[in-house]
């Protein structure tokens, strides 16, 4: 379960970690004269991004840690000046996480004025009612949550879930709440609550997809792809597909712009229409000959996208081989697709691991790798790609892997036998 995380988080997941708030700190875009208030304030985040940026100098560590305890005093005089210039709500939350950040540090070096003031500050915050405000505080204390949290506790993890779901309500879509979001459903997963993820993957897309900044729409895809796939292992795969396709039309309909990022959606879907269908694949094995499925007919046959040079394709080596041992005599069949380049390499690794099953390469330098007629055909992005087949020669899953190949072969086998 956890590798097929860690598969899916690299091939689905890139989501910048951001600052909170940073999306709602870009300047006004009116072309109004600002007041020297204004002024002022914009001055002042400037000096605490400066002062974020500086590294404390010293020749020694004691001097060193003098330097920190001046920069962030510095951070907290700032942010304490912002404040009371009565600033909007986006420009206090940005200062005032600042200011909590310099006194947290100011605290944890043994400054017991900066403790008793953290500690003042907090308890005023808690009867701040400003919705930017209370959104940010809850921002604040997820993050602390994550930070300090057990991810082995089931009921913890849930817990924290629970307090993301506030979060979503109340909270601005940006792509802090995306970061953020994504780190609570792959706690949730990794903790086998998997439903719980799935189901709060589809909640974040809509309220990511539903804001107007595109960046934070595109964010929706990575976190709709990852949530997809969860689903996808599950076996809900006719759900994937549904949710794929509503979440590319969906954000279509909001910014035509969209088609590039929604197209992995969109291929999502289509992947996933091959259930139920044939599954055509011909080509030249290694060693030479030509293949055609159609020479399994009547067979259980796991059709597998693979190469050497793939370490999950590597890892879920072992599991095929003890499924084609168990079951290979009783109709059960595996044809591998390779998306090596070079055939050499290739054959002596087949050697080295003992394959029975045949391997299809395509010799033409442009057909290899990537290029192989059969990945572009199937619009093929990431391996292991995986296509279990029963004997009626249809497509049964696409997520036959680890403990579950085991599993739907033996109920195929089986269901022929009775």
């Amino acid at each position: 379960m956890r590798s097929f995380l860690r598969v899916a988080l690299s091939a689905c997941i890139i989501i910048a970690a951001g600052v909170y708030y940073y999306s709602h700190a870009k300047e006004r875009k009116d072309d109004s004269r600002p007041a020297a208030a204004d002024t002022d304030t914009a001055a002042l985040l400037k000096l605490i991004r400066q002062k974020q940026q500086e590294r404390p100098e010293g020749t020694t560590r004691t001097e060193r840690m003098n330097d920190m305890r001046r920069i962030n005093q510095e951070i907290v005089t700032a942010a304490e000046e912002i404040a009371a210039a009565k600033p909007d709500d986006q420009t206090a939350t940005t200062a005032l996480k600042a200011e909590l950040d310099a006194l947290s540090v100011l605290k944890r070096l043994g400054d017991e004025d900066a403790a008793e003031q953290l500690s003042a500050l907090t308890k005023k915050l808690k009867n701040d009612r400003r919705p930017a405000i209370v959104s940010f505080l809850k921002f604040d204390a997820l993050t602390r949550k994550i930070e300090n949290l057990d991810a082995d506790d089931a009921d913890a993890v849930k817990s924290l879930a629970a307090d993301f779901k506030e979060f979503l309500r109340i909270g601005q879509p940006d792509a802090a709440m995306a970061n953020l979001g994504y780190q609570v459903i792959r706690l949730l997963v990794n903790a086998d609550h998997l439903d719980e993820g799935t189901e709060l993957g589809q909640q974040l897309t809509k309220k990511l997809a539903d804001s107007d900044d595109q960046q934070v729409q595109e964010a929706s895809v990575s976190i709709a792809e990852f949530t997809g796939r969860i689903m996808e292992y599950q076996g809900r795969e006719t759900a994937a597909a549904k949710f794929y396709s509503q979440t590319a039309k969906h954000l279509l309909d909001r910014n035509a712009e969209l088609q590039e990022a929604v197209a992995a959606l969109e291929r999502g879907a289509r992947k996933l229409a091959l259930i139920g269908q044939p599954l055509p694949i011909q080509g030249t094995r290694v060693g030479g000959g030509k293949f055609d499925l159609s020479q399994f007919k009547g067979k259980v046959v796991l059709v597998d996208f693979w190469a050497t040079w793939c370490g999950p394709c590597v890892g879920e080596l072992p599991n095929v081989k003890e499924v084609y041992d168990e079951y290979h005599d009783r109709g059960f069949e595996v044809i591998g697709i390779s998306l090596d380049n070079d055939v050499g390499e290739l054959k002596e690794f087949l050697e080295n691991e003992h394959i029975r099953w045949p391997i299809l390469f395509e010799d033409e330098p442009e057909q290899t790798g990537w290029d192989n007629p059969l990945v572009k055909k199937y619009e093929i992005n990431a391996i292991p790609w995986t296509a279990l087949i029963d004997r009626q020669g249809k497509v049964v899953t696409l997520a036959a892997r680890g403990e579950r190949l085991g599993k739907m072969v033996s109920e195929l086998i089986e269901a022929k036998a009775k």
